[in-house]
């Protein structure tokens, strides 16, 4: 009996390491390493780990405020210049981090409107209107970070186009169609026109909002050079003579902090 149980102990000795693994080999610890390495497999799940990290453009449009700063608020006064921008940016080679491309924008920065009735029926609307067109080379760093949140880092450099004229526009009733229908002249006249050179840097967040979808929240700082503007209410008809317009010009440095507000859309 004693020679059997020693039989049995040293079975149990012997089959114990075969049985863990057993075990082991049909339960595998769980490791980090991707099952299907550099598969498609593996590839798909990176890419959904890291949302547009692989995509080589980025094309955004949104809502622009410009804030002037330093001479240029003091000068210019209380004005906010509103509009509209767009951007496009390209990543420069494979899975760099840093792009390159444009940015420009459409603000408006004040008008004034004048309507009048002569005796024979004609109705004039004269308007005044004052722009600010930026233009922008950009270099701008997107760190290739995972998640549906990513910060980006600009430099830019261009240029910022001032611009003031009045549209004349003439209504008179068409007597041969029973004044039932209005013929439209309108005349443009330029009235001031500056450039100015403009530089700095910016920061952006980019937040998913779908598949290839991201809000976009951006401030640039755009310190410029000096230039002559025209500032809302600035620009009337000479009153000693009615044909001749009066235009003063205001001029400074031409620093802007813009704000904007929009969608890019990433490929």
């Amino acid at each position: 009996m004693k020679r059997l149980l020693r039989y049995a102990a040293g079975a149990a000795l012997i089959l114990a390491p075969l049985t863990a693994f057993s075990q082991n080999t049909d339960n595998p610890p769980p490791s980090s390493e991707p099952v299907f390495k550099n598969s498609p497999i593996d590839i798909n799940r990176g890419r959904k780990n890291r949302p547009g990290s692989n995509h080589v453009a980025k094309i955004g449009f949104g809502g622009l405020i410009g804030m002037p700063i330093s001479e240029f608020q003091e000068v210019a006064g209380d004005v906010i210049p509103w509009g509209y921008g767009i951007n496009a940016a390209f990543r420069i080679s494979g899975k760099s981090p840093v792009f390159a491309g444009l940015d420009f924008g459409y603000m408006g920065m004040g008008r004034n409107v004048d309507v009048f009735t002569a005796i024979n029926g004609t109705t004039s609307r004269v308007a005044r209107r004052n722009r600010i067109i930026t233009g922008h080379a950009l270099l701008r760093l997107q760190p290739n970070v995972s998640g549906s949140i990513r910060p980006y880092f600009e430099g830019m450099f261009g240029l910022k186009y001032f611009r003031t004229a009045t549209e004349i526009e003439n209504n008179r009733n068409n007597w041969w169609n029973n004044n039932n229908n209005r013929n439209s002249n309108v005349i443009t006249v330029p009235n001031h026109e500056d450039v100015a050179l403009s530089y700095g840097g910016g920061i952006g967040l980019n937040i998913l909002l779908g598949e290839n979808v991201w809000l976009d929240l951006r401030t640039a700082y755009l310190p410029g050079t000096v230039a002559s503007y025209v500032k809302r209410g600035d620009v009337y008809p000479d009153p000693n003579d009615p044909a001749r317009t009066i235009v003063i010009k205001s001029r400074s440095a031409t620093g802007m902090l813009n704000h904007q507000v929009g969608i890019t859309f990433s490929f």
